[in-house]
């Protein structure tokens, strides 16, 4: 979570390249969830080079690259602000 205000709290990020890539099935729920009281701020960031923004299933990319990252940042309770203010 690239953000002009405080970091996250937690983050998770992943990058992965590959010369050749064939997409076997499409994942169903590619969603994550932070769960707390209250609900925290949350980010996703991906990008993906060589692959085209619908992907199709059996195909074969070269030349990829992924990177995915999510990140959360912390509440107070009762106060709905971040924990840094």
């Amino acid at each position: 979570m690239n953000d002009e205000r405080a970091p996250a709290d937690v983050e998770i990020g992943a990058r992965a390249k590959a010369r050749s890539l064939r997409l076997v099935r499409k994942a169903k729920d590619g969603r994550v969830r932070f769960h707390g009281d209250p609900a925290p701020d949350t980010a996703r960031f991906e990008e993906r080079q060589g692959m085209p923004e619908e992907l199709e299933e059996g195909a074969t990319y070269r030349n990829v690259e992924i990177r995915w990252a999510v990140g959360a940042r912390l509440r107070e309770r009762g106060r709905g602000r971040n924990v840094d203010g």
